[in-house]
């Protein structure tokens, strides 16, 4: 699955779009994600959010409802937590614990990034240390990965197989998945009724209904 953050430069709008257009509705999933205000979700990891498709839906149900796609709300709070107690208070191999490779030792752009905010009690959440410089773009990276994998296993490792098969999907194929679901009728606009009055064919062949005016 791939979550993206739709937050990110005042985007919103262009990310549910794209999503919308790849996202199938059995897999492989591509959903948006935002962060959660400090409180505002408890303990959870994640939550959802149903999205209003202003194109008209598929479901008789849910006439906007977009089959397949969901906003993922991040627990800030939570996996802010998180990130802090891997980094300091956990050894690999530990639960929750990150595993980092070896060749990264020297990647001070990393580290510096993942250090760059801290929690401040007086404010009751994580703040930038370095406002001017340093961003913390990696350091939301591992937070919304973490909620990802949340996400597909929906907080149920324990009932998770230890290895996942999946058909392999080569760049043609993915091309020609991805141009389907982009002219698919399901995408475009849906045609509003005319207000007046028009004729309409009825099943009847010959014969013509005027519509009544209200």
């Amino acid at each position: 699955m791939n979550l993206i953050d739709s937050k990110d430069g005042n985007r919103q709008e262009e990310v549910f779009s794209f999503c919308m257009t790849v996202n199938q509705p059995r897999s492989p999933w591509v959903w948006p994600l935002e962060g959660a205000r400090y409180g505002n979700m408890g303990i959870k990891m994640f939550g959802k959010r149903e999205l209003e498709n202003r194109f008209g839906g598929n479901s008789s149900k849910n006439p906007n409802e977009i089959s397949g796609l969901q906003c993922i709300q991040v627990n800030t709070m939570v996996t802010q937590n998180w990130l802090d107690n891997a980094m300091v208070r956990r050894l690999p191999g530990d639960p929750t614990s990150i595993i980092l490779p070896r060749q990264i030792v020297g990647d001070l752009d990393l580290f510096d990034q993942l250090l760059n905010e801290r929690y401040n009690p007086l404010e009751g959440k994580h703040v930038r240390i370095d406002e001017s410089t340093i961003p913390v773009d990696f350091r939301d990276v591992f937070r919304y990965a973490r909620t990802s994998a949340e996400v597909f296993t929906n907080s149920k490792w324990e009932r998770q197989p230890k290895e996942r098969r999946f058909p392999a999907e080569n760049r043609d194929q993915r091309l020609q998945r991805q141009t389907k679901l982009a002219s698919s009728p399901k995408q475009q606009p849906a045609t509003k009724p005319s207000s007046g009055g028009f004729l309409r064919k009825s099943n009847t062949q010959g014969r013509f209904i005027r519509r009544r005016r209200s």
